[in-house]
């Protein structure tokens, strides 16, 4: 029987072994000591290396994730143990029941504005959760079918599907012609689901591991839309559903309201600071 030792999962990981600096990662004797062990002895460790037979390597996925069954995930708010059993055990549906699911576009070419017959929604243009309608990419789309197939509708969720950050964001209001581009795949949820609520699901620890563990690749992850279709759901009533996505929203605004504030309000300190400093005289702020 071939086997193959999954050791490199805590190589790749770098916030868990190793110390980044740009680029590049450091390792320590000691760690680097502990994987030439378990690779040359074939030892299985828990969360670091596992035997698996050739056959076990799912589709030639190489994603490590996939083979450990990690309970910890990290979130913006700190880092959780979750217990995917018990939630499992609940009444929860499969996400593709109440979904459909759109992939976009990887004809995606930028072309001079006056040009565009289209504005393309890239990975960038997601920033703190939120869409940014600024600055989308020009493009030239002539196929009326492609033109259909992956215009943006107000409502779609946009969650990422390439890169190893994973970005979601709500579509509040969306002007014509803007399309989806490969980076996305656009949740398209019935009309008796709110929007907010899957993006709340979705930034859940839980959320966060079920997509972890549909994520495929090593140097780029990867997620398919095949793979969202059985991912565990919560069934919950259409007006706790209301009140989860309105608690997020007014979570969102205030916490926008307060970081104007807070801007504002160092803006008008630094200005005080130049009359202290006796140099205001010779400024003129334009």
């Amino acid at each position: 029987m071939q086997t193959l030792t999954v050791c490199v999962k805590n190589l790749l990981k770098t916030n868990e072994l190793g110390t980044k600096q740009k680029l590049r990662v450091t390792f320590t004797q000691q760690e680097i000591d502990k994987t030439i062990n378990v690779y040359i002895n074939k030892t299985e460790m828990e969360s670091f290396s596992r035997l698996l037979d050739i056959s076990g390597i799912e589709n030639n996925n190489l994603n490590v994730d996939v083979y450990f069954d990690k309970k910890e995930v990290e979130t913006d708010f700190g880092l959780f143990k979750v217990d995917n059993e018990k939630f499992e055990e609940k009444n929860t549906i499969e996400f593709g029941s109440i979904a459909d699911f759109i992939r976009g576009s990887n004809l995606v070419k930028k072309v001079y504005e006056k040009e565009a017959t289209h504005k393309a929604v890239m990975l960038y243009d997601v920033q703190n959760r939120e869409l940014e309608l600024e600055n989308l990419t020009p493009i030239n789309i002539d196929d009326i079918n492609l033109n259909k197939k992956y215009l943006l509708k107000k409502g779609d969720v946009l969650l990422s599907c390439r890169g190893n950050v994973v970005k979601i964001a709500v579509i509040d209001e969306i002007p014509d012609n803007r399309i989806l581009s490969h980076n996305f795949i656009a949740i398209r949820p019935d009309r008796e689901v709110n929007t907010y609520f899957i993006k709340a699901y979705l930034e859940s620890p839980i959320g966060k591991y079920y997509i972890s563990k549909r994520l495929k690749g090593m140097t780029v992850l990867t997620l398919s839309v095949k793979d969202l279709y059985d991912m565990p759901f919560p069934n919950i009533d259409r007006k706790k559903q209301e009140d989860i996505g309105n608690k997020l929203i007014k979570s969102k605004e205030h916490y926008n309201q307060k970081l104007k504030e807070i801007k504002e309000q160092l803006k008008n300190d630094t200005i005080a600071i130049y009359s202290d400093l006796e140099i205001n005289e010779v400024l003129n702020q334009i």
